[in-house]
């Protein structure tokens, strides 16, 4: 009867939807650990957290493992609380945990296809590939078409992304990927959804990024024959005469207030000074003292980088069409690879290193990496920080942390702050 069951699910199942993809990338397919934990559960059997725990630890010390993780009882806690039963792929009742029984067999042939994806290309963990997802982005609304009606979590989006890079010529402007990926999702996504996820690829070297934020930059512009309505500040009169001191340089904001804060004719202060230069060179540029340029950042996928996005993305395209060979496939690799102590231990050590890095980091690296974003994405936000530092160095600090950082960076002048619409953003000093 189970195998008559298998045969009928791998020849006639149909495609698989968003929300399900969601449930199978976000709930264990971004994560070796869960991956390798769903891949060695047996269908139909109940398992207690301390049983699914030995799941992982027994093979550390069987012989070619190695101990590489000692889990902690309350880490599989949170997995099955905040991944595996949101995402739909174990269920849970009074007796224990035991795998959807109309999803185990996609469940693991899926994860048995991403463990070897991770096996063939060692530099990549899935974690930071995918990103992360929360019991709450998991637990998705659909409209009766099936359409999700939010923003789906990270390793969809990253996977839509990587199908969209692929469709489009290297280089290609980060504003029309993000308007292809708009005008087919409109409900999920809104304008600027690919800062983080952009700049967390560009740091691994998945993709290649230029500016990795859009900006822009100001040049002198001959006088206007006629007198306008320019206001004569010390500040606008010291604007004209730099840029017409270089008149084929680009100026950044950034740049124009810098040269301005040394002069002292803008406010010391940087949140006050930086939002004072900005009102004045757009009013240059308004009144045609200065023209201003539109500076689009370019994503570039070239070589290596095509073939590991060309590969993933056929994976979860033949789990989404309906492949026949792909169940098949998928729990021969699975079943491989959760036979082999030396592959499971080697694998389940890429997820330890992960997490491993969220407590050990030195704050020192955390400002580094801080500074690195908002010199890549100036005018982020610290919520865009916060995001950064989880999806690209799996570091999981609390919001209030972020603001310390940049609190700190302010005070060090590394960074700069300028408040719009009552939102503080942030964007590394010129050097």
């Amino acid at each position: 009867m189970k195998e008559g069951f298998r045969h009928v699910e791998a020849s006639t199942r149909e495609q698989v939807s968003d929300r399900e993809v969601a449930g199978y990338l976000g709930g264990s397919g971004n994560s070796e650990a869960k991956a390798l934990l769903i891949a060695s559960m047996i269908p139909s059997k109940k398992y207690s957290r301390s049983q699914l725990r030995d799941l992982l630890l027994t093979p550390q010390s069987k012989p070619g493992g190695r101990e590489v993780w000692s889990i902690d009882i309350s880490k599989v806690r949170d997995w099955c609380s905040d991944s595996l039963v949101p995402g739909g792929l174990i269920e849970e009742d009074k007796d224990g945990f035991q795998l959807t029984s109309v999803k185990a067999n996609l469940a693991v042939a899926l994860n048995g296809q991403l463990l070897a994806f991770s096996e063939e290309h060692p530099h990549i963990a899935l974690m930071p590939f995918l990103g992360r997802a929360s019991a709450s982005s998991l637990s998705l609304e659909t409209t009766i078409d099936g359409e999700l009606k939010e923003a789906p979590p990270s390793p969809l989006t990253r996977y839509r992304l990587f199908k969209q890079l692929l469709s489009m010529p290297a280089p290609c402007s980060k504003i029309d990927v993000a308007d292809a990926m708009i005008a087919e999702y409109p409900y999920q996504y809104r304008n600027n959804f690919l800062k983080t996820h952009v700049a967390a690829l560009s740091s691994l070297g998945i993709i290649d990024s230029s500016m990795g934020e859009n900006a822009n930059t100001f040049t002198y512009q001959s006088e206007p024959r006629e007198a306008q309505t320019i206001f004569r500040s010390p500040a606008a009169l010291s604007m004209i005469e730099i840029m017409r001191s270089e008149p084929d340089k680009h100026w950044t904001m950034n740049m124009l207030h810098e040269v301005l804060r040394e002069r002292g004719v803008v406010h010391q202060y940087f949140k006050t000074g930086l939002r004072q230069t900005d009102y004045i060179v757009n009013n240059l540029a308004r009144e045609g003292y200065a023209l201003k340029a539109f500076s689009p950042s370019e994503i570039t996928v070239m070589g290596e980088q095509r073939k590991v996005l060309k590969s993933f993305v056929t994976i979860v395209d033949r789990l989404v069409s309906g492949d026949s060979d792909f169940i098949a496939e998928g729990k021969a690799k699975a079943a491989a690879i959760v036979s082999s102590p030396e592959r499971f231990c080697r694998l389940l050590q890429k997820a330890e290193g992960r997490i491993a890095d969220k407590t050990k980091t030195d704050p020192d690296k955390t400002k580094a990496r801080a500074i690195a974003f908002l010199a890549a994405n100036p005018n982020s936000t610290a919520v865009d920080v916060q995001e950064y530092l989880r999806d690209a160095h799996g570091q999981n600090l609390k919001i209030e942390r972020v603001r310390m950082i940049t609190t700190e960076l302010c005070r060090e002048k590394s960074i700069v702050v300028s408040e719009k619409g009552k939102v503080y953003r942030y964007s590394a000093a010129e050097s």
